[in-house]
């Protein structure tokens, strides 16, 4: 009869089951993917409302506004919301909802050339 367990347990293509894994091991494997919201990265975003504009920061065209704690915000169009942390850097432009109308109507009248060569030279 040993012979025969012993003989089962070498059977090629047969595998014992792995050992039971605790709990605590299962869920560190398993809470990997969740992110970790008490991080520096949290996620900021704009006050409901609030004017956005245009702006530069650090070189880099993108959108201003602030949040809840009137924090300034910046964001690029390929990224997130992020806080102000230099203001030296920072050149706040027109507001959105203005010059985007504007940049349709210079549309509409021919464009940005046809525009400046239509106009008289005038001196102030």
């Amino acid at each position: 009869m040993i012979s025969m367990k012993l003989a089962v347990s070498q059977t090629p293509g047969k595998h014992d089951s792995p050992p039971a894994t605790p709990l605590f091991i299962e869920k560190e494997r398993s809470m990997h993917t969740v992110p970790d919201f008490a991080s520096h990265d949290k996620l900021y975003t704009p006050r409901p409302g609030a004017p956005v504009r245009h702006s530069h920061y650090f070189g880099f065209s993108g959108y201003l506004t602030v949040d809840a704690d009137m924090t300034p915000l910046f964001r690029t169009s390929g990224t997130l919301w992020k806080p102000v942390s230099s203001f030296n850097e920072l050149v706040i432009l027109a507001e959105v909802g203005p010059a985007e109308c504007q940049r349709v109507l210079d549309t509409l009248a021919g464009g940005y050339a046809a525009i400046a060569t239509s106009r008289q030279n005038l001196e102030v």
